[in-house]
């Protein structure tokens, strides 16, 4: 699991969780968020989506792969994003080499959220 600390900000249609590299917009629906809260936004190295790298900066990690390591068909492609070492699984056979700008979308489905001061989940039961 890739976890990122990021602020909640509550704007007319849902949630802006605000990082030190891009911004994230949740709907808020599926989480129990309060303006201002400290919040670990954490997503899953597999729910990540290649992209071709871009100016957008909302749902979008991106850097430089540092590391790429072969697992069989797949390959985990390790970079920094907002400070914190991410790693993002792709397909073996397009995956990019060390050196090369990546950038990976993340649905609002993948998203985690936990209190930061607590580590609790903030999904709504």
């Amino acid at each position: 699991m890739n976890f990122i600390d990021v602020s909640a900000d509550k704007v007319e249609d849902g949630w802006t969780l605000r990082s030190a590299g891009a911004d994230f917009r949740v709907s808020g629906k599926m989480f129990a968020l309060a303006p201002g809260q400290k919040v670990v936004l954490g997503f899953r190295p597999a729910d990540l989506q290649m992209q071709e790298p871009s100016a957008a900066r909302t749902n979008v990690v991106a850097g430089i792969a540092d590391l790429v390591e072969f697992h069989g068909n797949d390959a985990l492609v390790t970079f920094v994003f907002a400070g914190c070492e991410i790693g993002a699984l792709v397909k073996a056979n397009g995956c990019p080499k060390p050196g090369d700008p990546v950038s990976f979308a993340l649905e609002e489905g993948s998203i985690h959220l936990f209190d930061q001061a607590t580590g609790l989940s903030l999904l709504k039961m």
